[in-house]
């Protein structure tokens, strides 16, 4: 065999038209002979496994494959480099319409987008496809439409290679498309960032369940929990957000344990994900201490994120007891700037739907006539509650009064309290809220 492993063997024919379509490194071929004269052989494809492959005579055998080509050579391929073989009758059909292309160069590039089609060729449909582009701009070095398929741009009255052109304006190609070389590394970082967070993920599950099976071994719970506590590379975000709602729940003294730590490590990462966890957690976290913990970690970095959170549910239709929990949170972080809003959550309306029900009603109607209903009608209940947490933030951040839940008092001494403020700001004058 010839000692030409880095070179490539083309086979420059099919129906005399295929040039250079069909490449093979020696390195794949078992060995290289001839038979004889040259003989009319099968057009049958030797459909190798990636680009390329080898036009003529197909016998398959156990472990290799030999191609006889016209010319008398044949060669053995191994089996493990064969996608399949494709018999020279299939491309029946693309003969005939390669014939009627001739030299047109529109027919060429019709044929190169049939070529992708169901009824194309049967294998290496992208290869036939560009060998009729470039024939088509063979034949016509203007054909606007087979050039751009050619990846070809027209600048200055002159078609590039889009590569060429965008090279030149110093894009590289990412993923696609052209961008920057800063955004596509920057891109190509977060992506593969996001590949080892998938990772990270999958064996961070596998710890924690085996970190609360009680057959573990004591040495790898001592492990995963010496690893949880270390653990501050903002990459296991969704790791521990996805185990916290895993346990979520479960009151056992290690599952306590372990949210402990879980939220700690989520106070070490700082990033979207991470503060919009402990905020709900600072909401509407059932367990004092876990609460507690959770708006610890905010203090330093994510506090506003939880007033703002906190903020839209006393302003919104939501429900007494969240809106308590709010209060309770913001009370964490009081202003008395922000006394106002605080006050007009303290009595709040909601509605409420009581679905219909069965039975038989009787009732009069407008004529005088009795009449029977089946089943009552749904209701809606209006009721007025008073949030005690509201009043407890507003007392906090306003000590010298105390109104109770009349929003209108506090309303007004606050509004007569900030006109005060803004109607002497002389730096030699005390300001006396208090008057």
């Amino acid at each position: 065999m010839p000692q030409q492993s880095q070179q490539n063997y083309s086979v420059q024919r099919y129906d005399e038209t295929m040039r250079t379509l069909f490449v093979l490194p020696f390195a794949a071929i078992l060995f290289v002979g001839r038979i004889g004269e040259s003989t009319s052989l099968a057009n049958d494809l030797l459909d190798l496994r990636g680009p390329g492959g080898i036009v003529g005579a197909v016998e398959e055998r156990e472990k290799y494959a030999v191609v006889v080509l016209d010319d008398g050579l044949q060669m053995a391929i191994p089996r493990s480099s064969v996608a399949r073989v494709v018999e020279g009758e299939e491309f029946d059909q693309y003969r005939k319409l390669k014939a009627q292309a001739g030299d047109d160069a529109e027919r060429h590039f019709r044929l190169a987008r049939w070529c992708m089609s169901e009824d194309g060729p049967p294998a290496k449909k992208e290869q036939f496809r560009r060998y009729h582009l470039e024939r088509a701009v063979e034949l016509d070095p203007q054909h606007a439409e087979a050039r751009v398929a050619l990846g070809y741009t027209r600048s200055k009255n002159q078609w590039v290679r889009t590569s060429e052109l965008m090279h030149g304006r110093g894009l590289v190609m990412h993923r696609g498309r052209w961008s920057i070389p800063e955004v596509a590394a920057s891109e190509e970082q977060a992506r593969q960032r996001d590949i080892e967070a998938k990772k990270f993920r999958r064996r961070f599950a596998r710890d924690m369940k085996t970190y609360l099976s009680a057959r573990s071994d004591p040495r790898q719970i001592e492990r995963i929990w010496d690893e949880l506590v270390k653990l501050d590379d903002p990459i296991a975000t969704m790791a521990v957000v996805e185990q916290m709602k895993e346990i979520q729940g479960i009151k056992t003294p290690q599952v306590r344990k372990l949210r402990r730590q879980l939220i700690m490590t989520l106070g070490k990462f700082r990033t979207i994900e991470a503060v919009q966890t402990l905020v709900a957690l600072a909401i509407g976290e059932g367990d004092a201490q876990m609460r507690e913990l959770a708006v610890e970690q905010l203090r330093d970095y994510g506090s506003s994120s939880l007033e703002q959170t906190a903020l839209q549910i006393l302003s919104t239709n939501s429900s007494s007891q969240l809106i308590n929990q709010a209060a309770r949170a913001l009370s964490e972080f009081p202003r008395e700037e922000l006394a106002m809003r605080y006050a007009e959550s303290l009595v709040t309306t909601h509605k409420q739907v009581t679905p219909p029900g069965p039975g038989m009603n009787v009732g009069i109607g407008n004529n005088g006539a009795a009449g029977m209903n089946m089943g009552s009608k749904a209701t809606v209940v209006v009721e007025k509650k008073t949030n005690p947490q509201v009043l407890a933030l507003l007392r906090k951040v306003v000590p010298e009064v105390d109104f109770g839940y009349d929003e209108d008092k506090w309303l007004d001494y606050l509004a007569e309290k900030r006109a005060r403020y803004s109607g002497d700001l002389r730096h030699d004058q005390p300001l006396d809220f208090a008057r």
